[in-house]
């Protein structure tokens, strides 16, 4: 019998009453218990729970674990994974879910309870907006168990809650179940080794000018030439001489997880049995063919894994990458090389990770990590139940100043702040559910406003202007959505626009295939464009082209700076590999990683699932059984 937390306990309580919960606590503490309690709960009930997570990965990953323990009671809804929907656990993406909320789907009866995993999303410059709409809109008798990272002000946010939901308890816990003992290391050139020059451990409680005049010390009497940035090599020395793997080296850059784990595997001559590997990963990829595996890079994969070395990345080929997550919690990767997307939510705890750079571009800037960044990084440091304490390291930057060593060092965690922001989409949203002034006055409870209350002119004003958008186009009329409108709502990406008044205004039974993909990847945003367009589409891309035209003149009529565009650039590889089915050619073609490949492929699946759904044609279901076979098919573990 495991011996529960106080907070844990607190928590459990609350749910047990029936009401929404906030949990604020560290990663790694034991929040995954409590989101159990609420699942026993409902299954005890017989009500349905919805878990929600920010990624497809996170809920792939929940749905193997809960299907480890309630079987057949579990479902997956991500998108490109459709598992018994209507079972009593169903694990979503909190977009999903918001989708759900807007078209009234019935999967939303009989729903007892909501878990939102990894709620300071909320505060996700790009898609924080998604867990606020969710929020504000989910019916008042759904319980919901906010799951959240430590953030600084989760009085305020507490207060927001019961300001529009009613009561809601918060539960915070600032203790790791691990300790963590910070490290701030880097290379000593007159001694030919690494220097810890600073560490603290997260049980010290520093003041902040105890911490910052330590650090500051350390910069009058050490700030040389002489300290450089010590080598990957170097560091993996140091780190198996500190008895300190299994290690996560975490690198901000895809290209480089993948350099840095050849040079170490190289060299990395630990000697194990590769038996219980083999038991593990024979089953997983019996289903693949030769020509399948050399397309993964299968081979130099298993020998890295042979080694006690890989990566892991969002680029990857999610078979590989689950494969992966599964051998690190199986023990059998030493040092693992990987990206950020490995710290939100999925459990990989390891002794120690590495922070190989604290720089990092956020898709705007390149900038220092913050606070959070660092708590959630290093939050898969210290194995509960095996580990004393777990270790970060961090390499020396002399670029960054001793401020910020102290708010790290410190473990201070930053403020949750509202990134809403009115999609078209949310507003059709908004008018399936309120009428035009009750949804104008429910965006004025958001958390927004809330803590921008001087801004609330600046919100009316967005909102009315993108109405009068919608209503100019037939998206919406008399406070409800058209059939326009819904099909907004459906597809939920605002680059669509255009494309659906275009199928509002073409024979749509003489669609040809490669005119339904070109529309398809209107969707489908891609860093390197395909040139390869068939001069067939010349007469579609005209009439969408002046669609466009009509939407962005709109667009400036209102001032909104961001502007519709037309949008090819994934249709030569996807229309390629629809035409030949053979995905080796289409990546040498296109100059695609299968894992980018297969991303993209899953996402026009997606969206020509979602197309059919609107417009019940053919050529829709067409495009969707031919992407959906051969390695596409195969790529998720199960």
């Amino acid at each position: 019998m495991i011996e529960l937390d106080r907070f844990q306990k607190e928590a459990i309580a609350s749910i047990e009453k029936n009401l929404d919960v906030l949990v604020v606590a560290p990663t790694g503490s034991g929040k995954t218990l409590i989101a159990e309690h609420a699942i026993q709960k409902c299954l005890k009930d017989k009500s349905k729970i919805l878990y929600t997570t920010p990624i497809k990965a996170l809920s792939n990953q929940k749905f193997i674990d809960f299907r480890d323990t309630y079987s057949d009671d579990v479902g997956i809804l991500t998108g490109d994974r459709n598992i018994n929907k209507e079972a009593p656990i169903l694990i979503l993406t909190t977009e999903i879910l918001r989708n759900m909320i807007f078209t009234g789907d019935n999967g939303l009866d009989n729903v007892g309870a909501v878990i939102l995993d990894e709620v300071h999303f909320l505060g996700d410059r790009d898609r924080g907006n998604v867990w606020e709409e969710v929020i504000i809109h989910l019916p008042s008798h759904i319980s919901i168990v906010y799951l959240s990272a430590t953030i600084a002000n989760a009085k305020q946010f507490q207060e927001w809650l019961v300001f529009l939901r009613g009561p809601t308890d918060l539960i915070i816990s600032n203790n790791r179940p691990v300790p963590l003992k910070s490290n701030l290391i880097t290379y000593k050139s007159s001694t030919n080794n690494i220097d810890n020059i600073f560490q603290i451990n997260s049980d010290e409680y520093l003041s902040g000018n105890e911490l910052l005049s330590k650090l500051k010390k350390f910069y009058k009497t050490h700030y040389k030439k002489e300290y450089i940035k010590p080598s990957i090599e170097e560091i993996r020395e140091y780190i198996i001489h500190n008895d300190s793997t299994p290690s996560i080296f975490f690198i901000f850059s895809r290209e480089k997880t993948e350099i840095f784990a050849r040079r170490i595997a190289n060299n990395y001559t630990k000697k194990r049995d590769s038996t219980k590997l083999h038991e593990i990963i024979s089953p997983i990829f019996e289903k693949l063919t030769i020509k399948e595996k050399e397309l993964l890079n299968y081979d130099e994969i298993l020998w890295m894994w042979t080694r006690g070395v890989s990566y892991h990345h969002a680029g990857m080929v999610p078979l590989i990458k689950e494969t992966v997550e599964l051998l690190f919690l199986k023990g059998l990767i030493d040092i693992l090389f990987a990206t950020e997307t490995l710290s939100l939510g999925i459990n990989m705890p390891a002794k120690s990770v590495v922070i190989g750079s604290i720089q990092k571009y956020d898709g705007y800037s390149t900038r220092p990590i913050n606070q959070n960044e660092y708590m959630q990084l290093t939050g898969r440091a210290g194995r509960r139940g095996i580990d004393e304490k777990g270790e970060s390291y961090i390499l020396f930057d002399r670029s960054v100043n001793a401020e910020w060593y102290q708010d790290i060092f410190n473990i201070k965690s930053n403020n949750l702040n509202s990134q809403l922001s009115l999609s078209f989409s949310s507003i059709v949203g908004l008018t399936s559910l309120y009428e035009k002034d009750e949804a104008l006055l429910t965006l004025q409870k958001s958390f927004w406003i809330y803590q921008n209350d001087q801004k609330i002119e600046i919100l009316n004003n967005d909102f009315k202007n993108k109405y009068n958008f919608l209503e100019n186009f037939n998206f919406i009329n008399s406070s409800d959505p058209t059939e326009l409108g819904l099909a907004l709502l459906v597809l939920s990406r605002d680059s669509f626009i255009p494309s659906i008044i275009l199928m509002n205004n073409v024979d749509t039974k003489v669609l040809e295939l490669e005119e339904a993909l070109a529309i398809i990847c209107q969707g489908i945003e891609k860093d390197v464009p395909d040139t390869n367009i068939p001069k067939s589409l010349n007469l579609l891309r005209s009439q969408l082209e002046a669609y466009v035209k009509e939407c962005n003149l709109e667009l400036g009529n209102i001032n909104q700076d961001k502007y519709f565009t037309e949008n090819y650039s994934s249709f030569g590889s996807l229309y390629h590999f629809i035409q030949y089915s053979n995905i080796s050619d289409t990546l040498e073609i296109f100059d695609i990683s299968p894992g980018d490949f297969i991303k993209e492929s899953k996402e026009a699946l997606e969206i020509a699932s979602k197309f059919f759904e609107v417009y019940n044609l053919d050529i829709f279901s067409e495009i969707v059984n031919k992407l959906d076979i051969g390695l596409i098919s195969k790529t998720i573990y199960e």
